[in-house]
C-alpha cells in the first residue's frame, strides 16, 4: 500500500537519516520500509536480494524510510521492537533523543542543556573553548552516523586558534560529553562529536564570534579535496572516457544525490560499488552452474574460489588466468576497505576504484555471454602404443548441469612425432560417450600429445582436456 511522504524541514529530515542509521540495523531499515510500502524496499526479500539478485543500496533504504515514516509511526515502532534498537549510539537533535541505554526515543530536544553546558565551559576557559570547537569542525570527518577527528591535527589547530589553555578546554568540553574521546594509552587517539550536535555548535560559534574578532585571522585550513554531493555526480563519471556500465552509473548517481553530508555518501558510493561487483558475480555464477550459491560460498574469496572451482573463472595448469588476481585483490581491499576501514577518500581514490569496478562489471557481462566451459576427461586404450597402431580414446562430455552432450562437435587434436599436428572428429554412440581412432601410420617413435575439444551446437559449452601417450617402434625396426 502507498504511503504519502512527511512533510519535514531540510534540517529535520537531516536528523532523521542520521537517527535511522543510529537507532537501526541495515536489515531492520529495510523490513521497516517493507512494512510501510515502500516501492524501492518492497523489491528485495528478507536477505535484501531482489529477483533479479541485485543487492539493496542501505543507504537508499534510509534515505526512502526517513521521507515516508511519521514520528509517531517511529515512535510506536521503537516502543514495540526495542530488541530491534542498538545500544551503544546516542542521539540528541534539536527534534530527536534517542536514550540506548533504556532503548528509548522521545520528540524532545536536549539542545538547552548542552548549550548552556557550552557556555558554562567557554566562562571557564574562555576563547580557548573556542578554538578547540572551531578546530574540529574545521579537521572532522563526518560518517554515516557520527563525526570523529584525529587527535594531531585537532591539538595543532586548537593551539593555533584557542592559545596554550585549549587542552584544558578540552577536557572539559569532553567532561560536559559533548566531544568524546575514541582511544587511549600512549597514542590519544581520535575525539568524535554526534553528528546531531555539529549543527547547534556551528549556530554557537557564529554567536560567540564576535567576541573573539581576531581568532579567525589565523592560518586556514586547505579542504580536502573529496566528492561531495551532485555538485561532483557528473564530474565523477565523466572523468575519465569509458563506457560505464548503466546499473553503476545510476546507483553512484544517486548515492550522490541523497541528502546526506560530507564524507557520508562516499563510504556509501564505496560500499555500493563494490557490492556491485560482489552480487553481479553470484548472479552469473549462479546462471552458468544453473543453480544457487550456498551461503558460505557466497560472498567476498569464497564466492571467487567457488567461481574458479566450477570454472566460471579458468585454470590452466592449476594456476587461474590473470583477471582471478584482479578480483581477488578487489575483494580484499576496497571490498574489505568500504566494510572496516573507514577512510578519508580523496577524489582520486574514488574514481580509481569506480574504474576498477567498472571494468570487473564489464568482465563479469563478457563472460556470461560466452561459451561456458566444461571438463573432458580423456580415457586412453593404454598408456604405449607402437608405430602403425590406431591410438583408441573415449571420453564421457556432460555439460556444467550434468546434461550429456550428445548434438555437438567433438575433435581430438594430435600432436605426433616429428611435429605432426591432425584434426580428428570423433563420434558418439551412447549419450555423452564420444570416441575414436588417431592413425600413426606415418608417426615416429616419441611422445604423442592428445587434446579434446568440444562445442554444442548453439556454442553455449566449450571445453577441452589434455592427455599423453608414448609411441614406441615395432620389434626389429630401427
Amino acid at each position: 500500500m502507498g504511503i504519502q511522504p512527511l512533510t519535514v524541514t531540510d534540517e529535520k529530515l537531516k536528523e532523521k537519516l542520521i537517527l535511522l542509521r543510529k537507532m537501526f540495523d541495515g536489515s531492520t531499515i529495510l523490513a521497516i520500509g517493507k512494512e510501510l510500502g515502500d516501492d524501492y524496499c518492497t523489491r528485495f526479500d528478507d536477505r535484501g536480494y531482489d529477483a533479479n539478485y541485485s543487492y539493496y543500496s542501505e543507504e537508499e533504504a534510509i534515505d526512502h524510510v526517513a521521507r515516508l515514516v511519521t514520528d509517531e509511526r517511529l515512535l510506536n515502532y521503537a516502543r514495540t521492537h526495542k530488541s530491534a534498537l542498538r545500544s551503544y549510539w546516542r542521539f540528541d537533535g534539536n527534534y530527536y533523543t534517542y536514550d540506548p541505554d533504556k532503548k528509548e526515543l522521545t520528540l524532545d530536544s536536549n539542545w538547552p542543556s548542552i548549550k548552556k553546558s557550552l557556555e558554562t565551559v567557554r566562562e571557564r576557559h574562555g576563547r580557548a573553548t573556542f578554538g578547540v570547537l572551531q578546530a574540529y569542525l574545521e579537521q572532522r570527518r563526518d560518517w554515516s552516523a557520527w563525526s570523529d577527528c584525529d587527535y594531531s591535527q585537532l591539538a595543532y589547530r586548537a593551539e593555533e586558534l584557542g592559545g596554550e589553555g585549549w587542552r584544558k578546554a578540552l577536557i572539559a568540553l569532553e567532561v560536559a560529553g559533548v566531544i568524546m574521546k575514541r582511544g587511549s594509552g600512549k597514542r590519544p587517539g581520535e575525539r568524535s562529536v554526534g553528528l546531531e550536535l555539529v549543527p547547534l555548535i556551528q549556530s554557537t560559534l557564529e554567536e560567540w564570534k564576535q567576541e573573539y574578532p581576531d581568532i579567525m585571522k589565523a592560518r586556514e585550513i586547505a579542504p580536502v579535496d573529496v566528492v561531495r554531493g551532485h555538485r561532483r555526480a557528473s564530474l565523477l563519471l565523466d572523468t575519465v572516457n569509458i563506457d560505464w556500465d548503466p546499473e553503476l552509473a545510476e546507483k553512484v548517481v544517486r548515492i550522490l544525490n541523497l541528502t546526506q553530508d560530507d564524507l557520508v555518501m562516499l563510504d556509501s558510493v564505496m560500499q555500493t560499488m563494490t557490492k556491485l561487483v560482489e552480487s553481479r558475480l553470484r548472479t552469473a555464477v549462479e546462471r552458468f552452474i544453473q543453480g544457487q550459491v550456498i551461503a558460505t560460498e557466497s560472498y567476498g574469496i569464497r564466492l571467487l574460489e567457488f567461481a574458479r572451482k566450477v570454472g566460471f573463472i579458468r585454470s590452466t595448469d592449476s594456476q587461474p588466468e590473470p583477471v582471478y588476481f584482479l578480483f581477488r585483490w578487489f575483494f580484499l581491499e576496497p571490498r574489505n576497505i568500504s566494510h572496516h576501514l573507514f577512510m578519508e577518500y580523496r577524489f582520486t581514490f574514488v574514481v580509481t576504484n569506480l574504474v576498477i569496478t567498472n571494468i570487473l562489471l564489464k568482465e563479469i557481462n563478457d563472460r556470461e555471454k560466452g561459451p561456458r566451459p566444461i571438463t573432458i576427461p580423456v580415457k586412453l586404450g593404454k598408456s604405449e602404443y607402437v608405430v602403425g597402431e590406431p591410438i583408441e580414446l573415449q571420453c564421457e562430455i556432460r555439460r556444467a548441469d550434468g546434461s550429456p552432450l550428445v548434438d555437438g562437435v567433438v575433435t581430438a587434436v594430435v600432436q605426433l612425432p616429428p611435429g605432426i599436428r591432425r584434426e580428428h572428429p570423433l563420434t558418439t554412440a551412447t549419450q555423452g560417450i564420444w570416441s575414436g581412432s588417431i592413425p600413426t601410420v606415418d608417426a615416429q617413435p616419441g611422445m604423442v600429445s592428445i587434446t579434446v575439444t568440444a562445442a554444442d551446437l548453439s556454442s553455449r559449452y566449450v571445453g577441452g582436456s589434455a592427455s599423453v601417450v608414448s609411441l614406441v617402434a615395432r620389434q626389429g625396426i630401427a
